[in-house]
């Protein structure tokens, strides 16, 4: 792996995930990105967040998106959509377990960007538990391989139940009462 992102890939992500460019200069997008990785290949999730949301108008959705695009294996996208989808997940005292950032349709959580760079690994911890307790049973193990996987499963289902999305043969029979 190369120690950071070319400014094209950076700038990709950007699009890909916000529709705009960072506006960052290619340097900072290198050595905040190399410091960033560094910090990953040690485990340092929190750590490497912290390094990305130095720079000029990135916030935790958008370094979340360039971490978790890097190893969809061991991360997942942490933003207000993907934390939402995670909100049923509550201590014993009823709080919610995962903190969620602002976003563009979900208020979120208010609170500090230390505290959301936490918060990501806290997340990213979470959907390692998930894809592990899947990894225990055979039918589960083949469906949820990657971290990216739990991800997307515990977003969709959150949509899902907002939505009450119903099955085709539930709709017509539905409206045939």
């Amino acid at each position: 792996m190369q120690g950071f992102i070319s400014e094209a890939t950076f700038e990709s992500v950007m699009q890909w995930g916000f529709g705009t460019n960072s506006g960052c200069p290619k340097q900072a997008i290198h050595r905040a990105t190399s410091l960033s990785f560094r910090h990953l290949k040690q485990g340092q999730i929190a750590e490497a967040a912290r390094e990305l949301v130095k720079l000029s108008k990135i916030g935790i959705s958008r370094a979340a998106k360039v971490l978790a695009l890097s190893d969809q294996n061991q991360l997942g996208i942490y933003d207000s959509r993907s934390a939402h989808g995670l909100s049923d997940l509550v201590d014993s005292a009823g709080h919610r377990l995962i903190l969620i950032p602002p976003g563009r349709r979900i208020a979120g959580d208010n609170k500090n960007t230390d505290e959301y760079c936490a918060a990501f690994e806290r997340y990213i911890w979470m959907l390692r538990y998930f894809r592990r307790l899947a990894g225990y049973s055979d039918s589960l193990r083949s469906e949820f391989p990657r971290v990216a996987d739990i991800e997307i499963a515990f977003l969709y289902e959150k949509q899902k139940r907002q939505h009450k999305v119903r099955r085709p043969d539930e709709r017509s029979s539905a409206t045939s009462q």
